[in-house]
């Protein structure tokens, strides 16, 4: 068995097999990562809240993966009528697996829905990276905001705009207002007034597949935290 992807529905599928198989089969754990990542933290890696140490780890030691049923590399090529895997290496090397099952569970990427500029122009948010890319971005604007005495010019270097109001977009949303109002306001109190945060979310609520109710609170939550919903 051949398993490709080390976030959690890769990891979930390689230590479950591992433990029901006890030996009878063998299984190869395939990751272009050496590392797991514990997704629903990374917003508060964002904000500062927590180091991004705590939110990855070895995959090796995360699982328990023997180093010989583990492969850093990135899939190649799948050739199922002949059932094997095309792998590249790290070092470059290509290296075919032959394979009785394949799981293949290399997660997602970020979509912006074709529109325009915003691939070019936005943040995604997705990875530990992007998280750090974020924070960075942050205090980088707030930087440059503190070398100018053009108060337009602030308003806008540290206006920030979140797109999407989903799980991930209102925890983000929540971080980052908690960040301007405790981290932000210590290290810049002369930037707090020009700091402003708005969600843009295209339906008419948050959290649609929750009761009503509950996307009414976060909402006042978010408003109490100064967040601009539009």
């Amino acid at each position: 068995i051949v398993v490709v992807g080390s976030g959690f529905a890769g990891i979930s599928a390689y230590t479950t097999l591992s433990k029901k198989a006890r030996r009878k089969v063998e299984i190869t754990l395939v990751s272009d990562s050496l590392f797991f990542s514990h997704i629903p933290l990374i917003h508060e890696v964002a904000a500062g809240t927590i180091q991004p140490e705590l939110v990855y780890w070895p995959i090796t030691e995360y699982v328990h993966c023997p180093k010989k049923e583990f492969i850093h590399a990135r899939v190649k090529g799948v050739n199922a009528d002949a059932k094997t895997i095309t792998l590249t290496e790290v070092d470059g090397d290509d290296v075919t697996l032959s394979y009785d099952a394949l799981i293949l569970a290399m997660g997602s990427v970020p979509f912006t829905f074709g529109t325009p500029g915003a691939d070019e122009h936005s943040l995604p948010f997705r990875t530990l990276h992007d998280a750090e890319h974020i924070r960075n971005r942050v205090l980088h604007m707030c930087n440059s905001a503190r070398e100018t005495q053009d108060e337009g010019l602030r308003h806008d270097m540290l206006s920030f705009i979140l797109v999407g109001g989903g799980a991930t977009g209102i925890e983000l949303a929540g971080e980052l207002a908690e960040m301007f109002s405790k981290e932000i306001a210590c290290r810049y109190p002369d930037l707090t007034q020009y700091l402003r945060l708005t969600m843009v979310e295209r339906a008419e609520g948050l959290l649609k597949e929750r009761e009503p109710w509950f996307g009414m609170k976060v909402v006042e939550m978010l408003k109490n935290d100064g967040v601009q919903l539009l």
